[in-house]
């Protein structure tokens, strides 16, 4: 590519700069491991860039170690999904069975009323409203989407489970 680009143009050269993103020019073989001899800013480490230079050989080859991002999106997504099977299960629109403080609970869920009307959370165990602000409205849709799949509802009430009904859904193995 140096040969084709010449660096003293001002496109050219801005090409070559964010080359330096792609592909990891300076690569070397310490402990079998790939590292980038890095820059004058970096130093050595990791190569990040999906592609390298061979230390050898010259040719441009694909880091093996490089995922892309829609990957690494769904490794996230399907981590978030175990974490929140531990936490949460949904059995109807309104009804939940959640984890709290070590213990199995099934939730009744409902709608949260227009503001100014306050009602007791079970889970959150304080009382919320829907609140006029778009700022209040906001921080209370990210509590119950977190909490409860959905934006715009609350625990209307909780009732621990016993122990058979915790071997019907499949929860005595997850505790």
């Amino acid at each position: 590519m140096c040969a084709a680009i010449d660096g003293r143009n001002a496109v050219q050269r801005h090409i070559l700069e964010h080359l330096r993103q792609y592909v990891a020019i300076r690569a070397s073989v310490v402990d079998g491991e790939l590292i980038d001899l890095g820059n004058r800013f970096f130093g050595p480490g990791p190569i990040w860039q999906p592609l390298y230079v061979h230390p050898r050989t010259g040719l441009l080859c694909r880091n093996p170690k490089d995922v892309s991002w829609r990957r690494r999106y769904r490794e996230r997504q399907q981590i978030a999904e175990r974490e929140r099977a531990n936490r949460w299960r949904e059995l109807s629109p309104s009804r939940q069975l959640h984890r709290l403080d070590e213990q199995w609970f099934i939730v009744e869920i409902e709608a949260l009323p227009p503001a100014p009307a306050m009602v007791w959370d079970a889970v959150r165990r304080r009382h919320i409203t829907q609140g006029t602000s778009k700022t209040r409205r906001a921080t209370e849709d990210r509590s119950a989407q977190e909490l409860f799949g959905r934006p715009g509802v609350y625990a209307a009430s909780k009732r621990q489970l016993a122990s058979r009904e915790m071997r019907d859904y499949g929860l005595l193995d997850s505790v």
